[in-house]
């Protein structure tokens, strides 16, 4: 009896990761309002058909840099599914904001005419308080208070930027990628909460696809050889975007 309940152990060890990926992603789409009059925010949510409650170390927000919108990083249809869709599968309540002026976010009238009419819009205190709308809606989507945060390039400084205090004690990890600025060590950020629990980036650094890699301190960037998505553009937007500013 004890080597049939072995083998049924096992069996079910071996299954596991193929009933994961054999399950359907679940995909629902939100607009929400933005802090600031006028402003609608696009906001993703993907998860394992089957799975309809999460603790907060299991809900994520990914947030772009300053030349892509979230879609087009994170859930664009790579060999092996998205990044999105890697994390969903892994078990996890998944999603994506884009912030006004990308994506399908609010296109703010300033893109409509000459660049030199109008002062630099969609600034990091603008994205800050974007961010700050996607988590307030997740916590009272989900019922939770707090929960982990994933961004790419300029969307790490999003949230450690100062100007976001008033939400920095509602995130429990920050996993940073392809930035050498923001911290995802467990200190504390510049109001006094801790700006990522060791144990929740742990559980995140796993969550990556083989096409990123991780050095010792948990910052993620593409591997050599392999492209990851938007790579150089994102540098180079991202430098653009920082003298812009």
């Amino acid at each position: 009896m004890c080597r049939l309940s072995f083998v049924i152990c096992l069996l079910s060890l071996w299954l596991a990761p193929s009933f994961a990926s054999a399950q359907r992603i679940v995909a629902e789409t939100f607009t929400i309002p933005a802090s600031d009059p006028g402003i609608q925010l696009h906001v993703r949510n993907k998860w394992l058909e089957g799975h309809d409650s999460f603790s907060a170390e299991r809900i994520v927000l990914f947030v772009h840099g300053a030349t892509y919108p979230s879609e087009t990083v994170f859930d664009i249809n790579l060999p092996g599914g998205s990044w999105v869709e890697y994390v969903a599968r892994s078990g996890y309540d998944v999603y994506f904001v884009d912030v006004r002026g990308y994506g399908r976010s609010t296109r703010p009238t300033a893109m409509d005419a000459p660049a030199t009419e109008n002062p630099p819009f969609a600034t990091t205190a603008d994205a800050v308080k974007d961010v700050g709308s996607a988590v307030d809606f997740i916590l009272k989507r989900r019922n939770i208070s707090k929960l982990n945060l994933i961004g790419w390039s300029w969307g790490t400084a999003i949230m450690v930027a100062p100007a976001s205090c008033v939400s920095c004690c509602r995130r429990d990890g920050v996993l940073r990628l392809g930035s050498s600025s923001a911290s995802s060590s467990g200190g504390r950020s510049r109001c006094g909460a801790r700006s990522g629990a060791r144990a929740t980036l742990d559980l995140l650094l796993p969550l990556t696809p083989s096409y990123l890699v991780r050095d010792s301190e948990g910052v993620v960037g593409s591997q050599a050889g392999t492209a990851a998505p938007g790579d150089a553009a994102l540098r180079e937007g991202q430098r653009a975007a920082d003298a812009g500013r």
